[in-house]
């Protein structure tokens, strides 16, 4: 019997699960706060066209849970600055 007394030594120990660290989620920058020249040249699209584009696409992309989310808003630019042109 003294050997099922070793397996609550494992039991006692898989309970004690160290406290998680809270996440922190940086504050994101909006893109759209930029002067109109400085948006085009880092997005290559005018405001008023990337405003187009996201109402296009908003409907088949998916708010991105991971990570605190990210807005349609937020990934359309990002995606053109990367891979447009």
């Amino acid at each position: 019997m003294d050997y099922l007394q070793y397996f609550d030594i494992f039991d006692e120990i898989d309970r004690e699960e160290p406290p998680r660290k809270r996440k922190l989620y940086e504050k994101r920058f909006d893109p759209f706060t930029l002067q109109d020249k400085e948006f085009r040249m880092n997005y290559r699209f005018s405001k008023v066209y990337m405003r187009k584009i996201v109402d296009l696409v908003q409907r088949d992309i998916e708010l991105q849970a991971s990570g605190g989310g990210l807005s349609v808003e937020l990934q359309v630019p990002m995606y053109c600055s990367q891979n447009v042109g």
